[in-house]
């Protein structure tokens, strides 16, 4: 959507249009700043998938993903602050590198390998 209205924005500008250029700049602004304040976690420093059915306090998930790339994709997020510890996340190997390419899961999260629940045999 960000990417979107930019194009939009772009478009206007091009065409002489400053009201539609400012309209959809604005918008573009504004939906950029809420992924930021809504999908970067600042403690785990990467952008982090967010569930809306059941969730209506906007809980964050907390294991990094690679879906947590896609604001970059759109030009959201170009900042060193936001690049960098997602690189080095990237290339981490508790986090998302393994020896067989990268995770669909952080390693560390206890999801992976069926960790978040004890298993008891007989």
């Amino acid at each position: 959507m960000v990417a979107n209205a930019r194009a939009t924005a772009r478009t206007a500008e091009l065409a002489g249009d400053e009201s539609t250029e400012a309209e959809f700049d604005n918008l573009a602004n504004a939906l950029e700043a809420a992924m930021v304040r809504h999908l970067w976690a600042p403690e785990q420093k990467f952008f982090m998938d967010l569930i809306r059915p059941g969730n209506p306090d906007l809980t964050r998930l907390t294991g990094r993903e690679p879906v947590g790339l896609f604001p970059y994709r759109f030009g959201i997020g170009l900042d060193e602050s936001y690049e960098q510890p997602t690189v080095d996340a990237m290339f981490h190997s508790q986090k998302l590198l393994s020896p067989y390419g990268p995770m669909t899961l952080e390693i560390r999260d206890l999801w992976v390998m069926g960790r978040s629940r004890t298993v008891t045999m007989s």
